[in-house]
């Protein structure tokens, strides 16, 4: 006997043994690989877009705890001794089976909740004693594996509640727009009654049978003094949904961009401010109507919060839902696109930090030829000097040209590529001076972050005892991630010092008609050929970066960055409100006198100083050559030395090169030219001198004439100047007289083709040469 009971033990034993085993494994293979909807939600829990799972299904994964009152309706309704079973309630089943026979059918299944979600998870469609088995088994390992809290979160995720909507979250936004923190207990005991029979919540004519089975539930809720009276009532007045609500469509690039850097993710909770978001892409929409019209379809707006490099506002590419756009769904924000003149401010920065300028510093600003690269003004016109502030303010090119080739474009390369530029991709030799011009591409995302760090580290410098945080730990967000409490604050700047920083954003500031924006340090660009528009903002608070353009890369005459670009960003920016002051970095500033006219260290006949805080680095800068001291007659009618005049006077002049003389006269009617050598200083008179230049050409020129409307070759028009207005020039070609002319020195000829010098003489025997090359 007791031999008999010790085999039946061992025998009870090991099934039991075998049969947990196979619970377990049978249970642990099962929601490793279920898709979920990929879901972007905003710095406020609210949804902003979402995707339906790779099967086709809106299921929304969570997890977060489950609302008491979903947790009491679902365990009232399906399980009421959920807490107590081991994933099967024998009594449960007893009673069904009872029951089923009695009916002569299926009336009961006697299902915990642990054995419907082993159903859901077996994919079990048929409703047979094998199939309940196995649900039963799965079950058993189910609780073996998870909690009671993980089951019905498992099961609240996967429940379906009709079409291709697929748990409780999904269904609570789908249905309600809502999360489930906000569940009422009307919808909790609607959301509980529905998966059974989930297709009857779109069937009007079932709808009576559906508000039954949930006030039936809220009843029983009520006699379990669940809920009170009040609630039981005021429950039985809400009325259920009378159909699915979609999903919002805000920031869709944002979510396919986070989809895309962090693979399996699902749930993505950003830091984008829904409010913001739909006022920005009401901005959009707006500059759409107008520009469309123009063939200009694609634009994107980037916003982010400067002390903590959070973007705040992700805005792709046009999104709308009344119209289709062309290639709306490229995301802008980080495509290459050519540069224009957004990058032009870091290289004064770089020249600041260096010593090489002041923001009052004089630039040449005439025609040039460099190399066989020939730079021109937008506007095509010449101021002969423009300060460096003039050159951001006016975006000028030929001057900014002038200060990189002053630079060095191996060592901007260098800076550009401190400042996060990953799209320059190759040697430095191959962008050669365009590289200031827009010759590089850049995605809006680098020159955003770029901006905001400048910005972030003017705050950081004063916050933090002149220390500086590196740029490396510097990474705009979508996601809420803090800035790096761990980042090592530098005693010296990676990339420019506050000082530099600081002048940089001030040459960006403009005087604006609008009061609400006079903070607000601006830079534009227009690409080559006019297809990138583009607008950068910045303030102590905001960065907003602006492109605008096609995303097929289609030019048009209108893309231009000042009028299309900047009226998205300052719209943006009164939408975002006040932006903070700029606070100056005193610390790293000091004190330098410059010339009040050209703007460089006061040579020895400079008349007027200014003293001006400046970064420490100025004290490396030159002293102005502009100023020269120089001797003339007793009567000041000439000029002359003590060889051929008696009696000589002293005074100062503005002295500049002919080529600068002719444009900057233009722009400066008080401008005073130097008085003509005294008929009697002959030596002086003879020799050869700078009183004379070329305009254009310029040495080393190739040239190939212009063609007119009917495809007929033009003649070549060539400009000269010379410092005596009333001097006459004579014109020669390969040595051979070609005219004479006065007043206004130009000539109209077609010179063969080939390789000639071309010569301009005055009466006083000066002359001044350039080579070229004519085309054929």
């Amino acid at each position: 006997m007791k031999r008999s009971c010790k085999k039946w033990l061992v025998g009870f034993l090991s099934f039991f043994f075998v049969f947990c085993l196979l619970a377990y494994f049978s249970a642990g293979r099962l929601f490793k690989d279920i898709p979920y909807s990929p879901v972007l939600y905003s710095h406020e829990g609210e949804i902003l877009s979402a995707k339906v799972a790779s099967d086709g299904q809106w299921r929304l994964y969570s997890e977060a705890a489950l609302p008491e009152k979903l947790v009491q309706t679902l365990i009232c309704y399906e399980d009421a001794y959920f807490y107590y079973h081991f994933g099967v309630n024998p009594i449960s089943l007893l009673r069904a089976i009872y029951q089923n026979l009695k009916a002569g059918r299926i009336v009961s299944g006697g299902s915990t909740i642990t054995m419907q979600l082993a159903k859901i998870g077996l994919n079990n469609k048929r409703r047979s004693l094998f199939h309940k088995l196995n649900e039963c088994i799965v079950a058993v390992g189910l609780e073996m594996i998870y909690s009671k809290n993980e089951i019905l979160n498992l099961y609240t995720n996967l429940q379906p509640f009709g079409s291709n909507i697929v748990g409780v979250e999904a269904a609570l936004w789908r249905y309600f727009g809502k999360k489930k923190i906000e569940i009422t207990w009307a919808e909790a005991a609607l959301l509980a009654v529905v998966p059974n029979q989930p297709n009857i919540i779109f069937q009007k004519e079932k709808s009576n049978r559906l508000i039954l089975k949930r006030d039936q539930l809220l009843n029983k809720l009520l006699s379990k003094k669940k809920i009170d009276s009040l609630t039981y009532e005021l429950s039985l007045l809400e009325e259920i949904p009378a159909g699915t609500m979609k999903f919002k469509r805000k920031a869709p690039h944002a979510l396919e961009s986070l989809i895309a850097k962090h693979p399996g993710q699902y749930n993505f909770f950003s830091s984008i401010q829904s409010d913001l978001q739909s006022k920005v892409d009401e901005i959009i929409v707006q500059q759409h109507d107008q520009l469309r019209q123009k063939d200009i379809h694609n634009m994107a707006v980037l916003v982010i919060q400067n002390q903590n490099a959070r973007i705040i506002s992700y805005s792709g590419n046009v999104n709308r839902k009344d119209l289709a756009v062309p290639q709306s769904e490229v995301d802008m924000i980080q495509a290459s696109r050519s540069s224009g003149s957004t990058l032009k401010p870091f290289l004064v920065a770089s020249m600041l930090d260096q010593g090489m300028i002041a923001p009052q510093s004089w630039v040449p600003d005439i025609p040039i030829l460099l190399g066989g690269f020939r730079p021109e003004n937008f506007n095509r016109n010449y101021a002969g000097l423009v300060t460096v502030g003039e050159v951001i303010h006016k975006s000028l090119n030929v001057p900014s040209v002038c200060l990189l080739k002053e630079y060095g474009v191996n060592l901007f390369y260098r800076d550009l590529k401190k400042l996060g530029f990953q799209t320059l991709f190759r040697p430095w030799e191959d962008y050669g001076l365009s590289l200031i011009l827009g010759g590089a591409e850049i995605r809006p995302y680098e020159l955003a972050r770029a901006y905001a760090f400048l910005a972030f580290t003017l705050q950081y410098y004063r916050e933090n005892s002149a220390a500086y945080f590196p740029f490396s730990k510097y990474n705009p967000s979508l996601l809420m991630n803090p800035i790096s409490d761990h980042a090592i604050p530098l005693k010296l700047p990676e990339i420019f010092s506050a000082a530099a920083i600081w002048w940089m954003y001030a040459t960006m500031r403009k005087d604006l008609e609008s009061e609400e924006l006079h903070q607000i340090a601006f830079k534009t660009g227009t690409s080559f050929g006019y297809k990138d528009a583009w607008c950068i903002g910045v303030t102590p608070n905001y960065t907003v970066c602006a492109w605008v353009g096609n995303s097929s890369g289609q030019a048009r005459p209108d893309l231009i960055g000042t009028q299309i670009a900047t009226p998205l960003v300052k719209e943006v920016y009164r939408v975002l409100g006040p932006s903070g002051d700029w606070s100056c970095p005193y610390d790293d500033l000091k004190k330098f006198q410059i010339c009040a006219v050209s703007g460089y260290a006061p040579g020895a006949y400079c008349e007027t100083v200014d003293t001006v805080f400046l970064p420490k680095a100025a004290s490396a800068l030159r002293s102005c050559n502009y100023h020269q001291q120089v001797w003339l007659s007793e009567d000041g009618t000439y000029r002359a030395d003590r060889n051929c005049a008696f009696n000589l006077v002293s005074e100062n002049y503005l002295v500049l090169p002919p080529v600068i003389e002719y444009f900057y006269k233009q722009q400066n009617p008080s401008f005073v030219s130097l008085p003509p050598w005294h008929p009697d200083c002959s030596q002086h008179q003879n020799q050869s001198s700078d009183d004379l230049a070329f305009i254009y050409p310029n040495e080393n020129s190739s040239m190939v004439a212009p063609l007119d409307l009917n495809g007929d070759q033009n003649k070549f028009l060539f400009k000269a100047t010379h410092k005596n207005p009333d001097m006459e020039l004579h014109w020669f070609l390969d040595q051979q007289y070609l005219a004479t002319t006065k007043e206004v020195h130009q000539l109209q000829f077609f010179p063969s083709a080939g390789y000639h010098v071309l010569t301009i003489m005055d009466a006083m025997g000066k002359e001044s040469s350039v080579k070229i090359k004519v085309l054929d």
